[in-house]
């Protein structure tokens, strides 16, 4: 596989996002997606589900492992930024400025985070009007 090897953290959740991640899993890269604990991607919920599973999350997160992070504690922090460190590549698509908010609380840390790639898909511009505005639900801030 072209991408074996490459370790990607996929920070997404809905369409854009996970569908990148997907095309990166399909080609071989290990891609562990973080989710919200007792959630995890409203996705889980749409589309026809049988037994338990929807067929529109499964289809877009094919080939994905999942992991459940709580990002709105340090705790939950403390393991991304550790997945990060050994990660090549970060998709994310919080709205604009929560990752840079979630990497400053990182400052100081002994990690480095060698990225080769971060790959953002925001479903608003960061220039958008209602880009502050409007609360999300992907955003890690307390």
């Amino acid at each position: 596989m072209p991408l074996s090897g490459l370790r990607v953290v996929d920070l997404t959740r809905i369409l854009a996002g996970p569908f990148c991640s997907m095309l990166l899993a399909d080609m071989g890269a290990e891609v562990i997606k973080i989710e919200t604990p007792g959630v995890g991607d409203p996705v889980r919920r749409q589309g026809v589900v049988r037994d338990g599973l929807s067929w529109y999350f499964a289809g877009f997160n094919r080939n994905k492992r999942s992991l459940t992070l709580n990002l709105r504690h340090p705790e939950g922090r403390a393991v991304l930024e550790k997945l990060i460190a050994g990660c090549d590549v970060l998709v994310e698509n919080f709205r604009p400025g929560v990752l840079a908010d979630m990497a400053s609380t990182r400052r100081g840390s002994t990690h480095s985070t060698p990225l080769s790639s971060i790959a953002t898909s925001p479903a608003l511009a960061p220039a958008a009007p209602t880009a502050i505005a409007r609360p999300s639900i992907s955003s890690p801030r307390r």
